[in-house]
């Protein structure tokens, strides 16, 4: 894994002496502040190519066919359903939405 990027400092906090977090993800109802979009429909990284190592590091569910709990939990605080069961099968086709935003705007790669 690469290091974190060079994350805005007007887009962080304070966490202790020598840390700093992206604004919102230490408050109760965790929101970042690069996060835009609607939680359900469509968000995307407003500083995807600068995200911190934490962001970089955390691993989508189904990623290398390996479930991430965390992931899981996260989509089910929204009422989302797990991204991926290593029972179910692996979808291999995808569709496009007429009317939708470029494809690029929405899904990220890994690095």
């Amino acid at each position: 894994m690469t290091g974190g990027g060079d994350v805005p400092v007007a887009l962080t906090e304070p966490l202790s002496l020598h840390m700093r977090n992206m604004t919102g993800t230490n408050d109760r109802s965790p929101r970042c502040v690069a996060l835009q979009g609607e939680v359900g429909q469509c968000v995307s990284c407003s500083i995807y190519a600068q995200r911190p190592s934490p962001c970089r590091e955390f691993a989508m569910s189904g990623d290398n066919g390996q479930v991430n709990d965390a992931c899981d939990r996260a989509r089910q605080k929204y009422g989302l359903p797990p991204l991926f069961s290593p029972h179910q099968p692996v979808q291999s086709e995808s569709y496009v939405i007429q009317g939708a935003s470029p494809l690029s705007d929405h899904v990220q790669s890994a690095d």
